[in-house]
């Protein structure tokens, strides 16, 4: 039989590609498009919950693209507690790429970047399908990695932002995104309570907001709002007063919805998906002053569109080790 190996990429590795925001924009719309012609097999993530109590999980993100005959499954861990008690980040996780031929995998590597990295992607794809078309502000509420990648990559595709209100429950967590980000990003960025950030945002982004704190009157007409909190933070009456809401996988949606009811503060009504957006069957935004709430869970097919990328890219620029899987048919000693 033939030897069969596989490219092994660690966090570093995938940095070292240096991969543009146009490339993983570009590459996760390639996939959404794909999700609005039915050309995607993603089951609902099976989640795992280990530690009763505490907010941890582990995902199972299995998915094919079958226009672009792409396979993998993300396999991903949250522990909230993982930074206070073990000096550990919050997400950990592999991403597996396969040959969908054979089956054998062509690649693993970390997942960590992958899944900020996509969710920001979704994101800006978003944002291009349904803000208003020249965004002068963006409010990040959360100030983690993804409220420094939504602001790094949204100004980069709305060059038109002019100022960030930022917001975050400790000042700590604050000081430090104004620290790194300021010398990153042009756009002037304010520290602000959590009602001037949402008043003041035409993009409204929530990053790690894990209870109710935004009412509805605090959002002005116009605003596009990006939960990525599930729906933690918005009261009830956002979820049943505002304009329309988006999601990206309403059958994913829907079982989530199920599986953990206490992640969200109502029922919503969903007008549609980002997908249906993207191809023109459903218009992004019905008339200037709109509300919009988008809810993206976060789709396998757009990390394994990212993990397809970096494995190309890593075998081009022969980044990563490649190690050994299999070197003979026998099983027997």
């Amino acid at each position: 039989m033939k030897k069969v190996a596989f490219r092994y990429l660690s966090q570093e590795d995938i940095l070292s590609l240096n991969l543009s925001t146009e490339q993983i924009v570009s590459s996760v719309e390639r996939v959404i498009r794909s999700h609005g012609e039915k050309m995607v097999q993603m089951p609902p993530k099976p989640a795992l919950f280990p530690r009763k109590g505490r907010y941890s999980y582990f995902h199972a993100m299995p998915a094919y693209v079958e226009d672009l005959d792409i396979c993998g499954l993300k396999w991903l861990s949250r522990s909230s507690h993982n930074q206070a008690e073990h000096g550990l980040p919050q997400f950990t996780g592999l991403q597996i790429v396969n040959d969908p031929e054979t089956g054998v995998p062509l690649c693993v590597m970390d997942c960590r970047w992958i899944t900020v990295a996509r969710t920001t992607a979704v994101s800006v794809i978003t944002a291009k399908c349904m803000t208003p078309d020249t965004p002068k502000s963006l409010s990040i509420l959360g100030t983690g990695l993804q409220g420094r990648f939504h602001a790094l990559m949204l100004t980069s595709e709305f060059p038109s932002i002019e100022r960030i209100y930022v917001y975050n429950r400790s000042d700590e967590g604050r000081d430090r995104f104004l620290e790194d980000m300021r010398p990153r990003i042009s756009a002037e960025i304010v520290p602000v309570d959590g009602e001037t950030a949402v008043r003041n945002g035409q993009i409204v982004v929530t990053a790690g907001i894990m209870q109710n704190m935004i009412p509805l009157d605090w959002i002005t007409p116009g605003t596009l709002c990006i939960g990525l909190d599930l729906a933690r933070a918005w009261y009830p009456d956002v979820i049943t007063g505002i304009d329309r809401i988006f999601t990206d996988d309403e059958t994913q949606f829907w079982h989530r919805f199920t599986t953990e009811p206490e992640a969200f503060s109502g029922k919503p009504e969903i007008s549609g998906e980002l997908s249906s957006v993207l191809l023109g069957r459903i218009p992004g935004r019905l008339f200037p002053e709109e509300r919009i709430l988008s809810l993206n869970l976060g789709m396998a097919i757009c990390d394994l569109a990212l993990g397809d990328l970096i494995y190309r890219e890593a075998e081009k620029q022969g980044v990563g080790v490649v190690l050994p899987l299999m070197e003979k048919d026998s099983l027997l000693p």
